[in-house]
């Protein structure tokens, strides 16, 4: 039997075997992977344009077992609060942990895994452009006017979100978190709010959560899913509003702000450039949870299945799904139950977590849920607008495959 062939691209020169662009969540956990799969005397270049010193970003997660970097996580729960004007309560995790990762934390373990690998090199620089070069491969152009070009060229780089096709949903995930100190210890540091949508929903599906770091200090983060990011001062006003209505209307000093935009769509992003040379990872290459925004854990998988191929020549993206699947149909039903109106996202999420075990839920979410598990958090579901969502999503399925309205 003749064995298969590596998979190899065609290129004619390179300053790299592999250029990462971008050293964000998938960057850096791409890098991190390539070099437990055996680097092999590849260079890899980095480029970012931060050194990745500060802490910009939080990325917050449910898992059973331990994380691939548990040791670098700040802080975790075992003990979440739902809460809702229809039901409130404490959620049954089945041995899930809520688990929190500062970014500080995660640049600086990979800093420190990274220093004196002779293969892995990060540059400063501020990145114009990725694209296929013309003579096999991949470039990236800087802001400076350098040129650097590679075999391969990963990107996490996002540009404008894919424009939703008819029938499709376009939504997004935008929040402002705030770490405050009050001067009374007010908080339990052992339970956090996963989610509390006893907020105004003003149309849309609006929520805080809080993640107490200890008995004083804690992340309230105001979220919002809707189609557009709102001025900045809903958002102070809604966390404001917040502490001072559920909180106990503590003294309180903001300690460290955070803002972030996350697509939730239905709409495929793109998995690689028309050439092949450029694959794109983390939310650009459609890595985030449609129906949720998480996307720490999909980064982890999506990376660490693409670092196995590099490391044994296969494709980059082998073993990659290539259709939606059930769950992906699942997300779409979501979607356009909220998008559309079809029942509040407040109601929507209180119908889960009340009728059904969080565990269950987290499986369900995770994608890792049995079809006895999908049945009962569907069944436990308002089935009306989620019927009639999925009998769009259905019709949608057909008139794209007729042909009609696209």
């Amino acid at each position: 039997m003749a064995r298969p062939r590596r998979w190899r691209p065609c290129v004619t020169s390179s300053d790299a075997d592999i250029i990462i662009a971008g050293a964000g969540a998938a960057g850096l956990h791409l890098a991190w992977y390539l070099k437990r799969a055996g680097l092999a005397g590849r260079r890899v270049l980095l480029i970012d344009r931060d050194r990745k010193e500060a802490n910009d970003r939080t990325w917050c997660f449910w898992e059973r077992g331990e994380n691939p970097l548990e040791a670098h996580l700040y802080r975790r729960w075992t003990d979440l609060q739902f809460k809702s004007p229809r039901w409130s309560g404490r959620l049954a995790l089945g041995g899930y942990v809520y688990k929190m990762m500062r970014g500080s934390d995660f640049y600086a373990a990979m800093r420190a895994d990274f220093e004196g690998e002779p293969g892995i090199e990060w540059r400063l620089g501020d990145i114009a452009s990725v694209a296929d070069a013309a003579n096999g491969g991949a470039e990236v152009r800087l802001a400076d006017g350098a040129i650097v070009r590679a075999p391969l060229v990963f990107s996490s780089l996002r540009g404008p979100e894919p424009t939703p096709a008819p029938g499709r949903v376009s939504l997004l995930q935008h929040f402002v978190g705030w770490v405050i100190r009050v001067e009374h210890p007010v908080f339990d540091p052992g339970q956090a709010t996963l989610m509390d949508f006893n907020v105004p929903q003003d149309g849309e599906t609006r929520f805080v959560y809080v993640l107490p770091l200890d008995e004083r200090t804690a992340l309230v983060e105001f979220t919002v899913f809707s189609p557009a990011i709102l001025p900045r001062e809903v958002y102070a006003r809604g966390l404001e509003t917040y502490i001072r209505s559920n909180l106990g209307d503590p003294a309180y000093a903001i300690a460290h702000q955070e803002f972030g935009v996350i697509p939730m769509t239905d709409t495929p992003f793109a998995a690689a450039s028309a050439g092949g040379g450029v694959i794109n990872i983390g939310t650009a290459g459609g890595a985030t949870k449609p129906s949720t925004g998480y996307t720490f854990k999909r980064i982890q998988a999506q990376t660490a299945r693409i670092a196995a191929n590099v490391g044994a020549g296969r494709a980059p993206l082998a073993g990659a799904r290539t259709g939606s699947g059930r769950y992906g149909f699942f997300d779409r039903v979501l979607l356009n139950v909220l998008a559309r109106g079809r029942r509040a996202g407040a109601d929507v999420f209180t119908d889960m977590f009340s009728r059904v075990d969080a565990s269950t839920v987290f499986d369900f979410l995770d994608e890792t849920s049995t079809l006895a598990q999908d049945a009962q958090v569907l069944w436990n579901s308002t089935r009306g607008p989620f019927v009639a969502a999925a009998l769009d999503v259905m019709a949608d399925d057909a008139r794209r495959r007729l042909g009609i309205g696209i």
